[in-house]
């Protein structure tokens, strides 16, 4: 355990109070849900879930989702599996319901979004960064999730988006669908995990840049029109067998695009984009889990625009001329080039 002036440092900055009390990491409250989806809700204790993380309380059922080569599969054994949310205490199932702030921030590091020299020790690497608290295996036994201390819980998601920053700078992913306040993240297993009581409170924010109009606006794009173009478009990458996703923030937006534009109808359009990408047949559940989430958040600020931007990046200015020429799309490519 850290000193008590360490401690009082970090746990003085976080402005959280219980009964004249600042909470620690252990005793910090959180929902405890039966399933991914709800179910049964308790408030318990952080640290009687980081405690059965480590010491195997829910170990066969983690290790059954390890094994599981189908992914289908795999993915009903993690459903069926108890998941907390880490950065606070709730009523319900939706952000807005959160009765109070833990002062934590978890991030997620995927294999699959990682081409990071020795990801298997990635643990150890982490323990090197003095704002990290906690630090385990995820679920899937594939990944990691960290904890991280804010110094002001009512900025969330200026704190995860400059988290996420730093990490790039270090060549790390983050998973971008963390940044919900009230995001659940399921039971594990890891005998070993890195703890730092002493962890440093992060302190930095990056506010929400206002999108560039090729993001947020649809308006260039008629509603009418929207369909013939997306199926335009995949066919022209069907042709091509072209991959416009790039990397993993590439294709998250790309998919948010979607979900803002389409909705569900939107899912089919997601997978034919997606298939061409190198970890398509790699994770084939990967796409449908993304786009669930770009779904429950709206799309985030992406629209259509984002998606014609990487579209006229992959072809060019000349094609993409041409493309939207032979569609009779004609009278909108000066408005679409405009914020393009």
């Amino acid at each position: 355990m850290a000193g008590p002036a360490v401690r009082a440092k970090y746990l003085s900055n976080m402005s959280l109070k219980e009964s004249g009390e600042s909470r620690s990491l252990f005793e910090a409250r959180v929902s405890l849900f039966s399933s991914v989806r709800g179910g049964q809700c308790q408030t318990v204790s952080l640290g009687s879930i980081l405690w059965g993380i480590t010491s195997g309380k829910w170990r066969s059922a983690v290790e059954a989702v390890r094994r599981e080569a189908d992914e289908a599969k795999r993915q009903a054994l993690k459903n069926a599996l108890p998941c907390f949310t880490p950065s606070g205490e709730f009523s319900g199932l939706k952000a807005a319901d959160m009765i109070a702030h833990t002062g934590l921030i978890s991030i997620d590091f995927d294999a699959k979004d990682n081409d990071f020299p020795d990801f298997e020790r990635l643990k150890e690497r982490l323990a090197m960064c003095p704002n990290v608290v906690f630090c385990a295996r995820s679920v899937s036994g594939r990944g990691y999730f960290c904890l991280v201390w804010i110094a002001d819980p009512t900025k969330h998601r200026e704190y995860f988006r400059a988290i996420s920053h730093d990490f790039a700078l270090c060549g790390l992913t983050v998973d971008l669908s963390g940044v919900d306040e009230g995001r659940k993240r399921f039971v594990s297993y890891d005998p070993e995990p890195y703890i730092n009581t002493g962890a440093e409170v992060y302190d930095y924010t990056l506010p929400e840049k206002e999108p560039p109009r090729a993001q947020r606006l649809n308006q260039e794009v008629p509603e009418e029109a929207r369909v013939p173009l997306m199926l335009a478009l995949l066919d022209w990458i069907d042709g091509k067998e072209a991959d416009i996703t790039g990397g993993y923030r590439q294709w998250f937006e790309i998919l948010c695009a979607l979900a803002s534009t389409f909705g569900e109808a939107g899912r089919e359009y997601a997978h034919r984009l997606s298939k061409y990408g190198p970890t398509y047949e790699v994770e084939p559940g990967s796409t449908d889990r993304q786009y669930n989430e770009c779904l429950k958040h709206g799309g985030y600020a992406y629209r259509l625009g984002t998606l014609l931007f990487y579209a006229k990046k992959e072809m060019g200015d000349e094609e993409f001329r041409k493309f939207m020429l032979n569609l009779e799309f004609g009278d909108m490519l000066n408005q679409i080039n405009s914020v393009l």
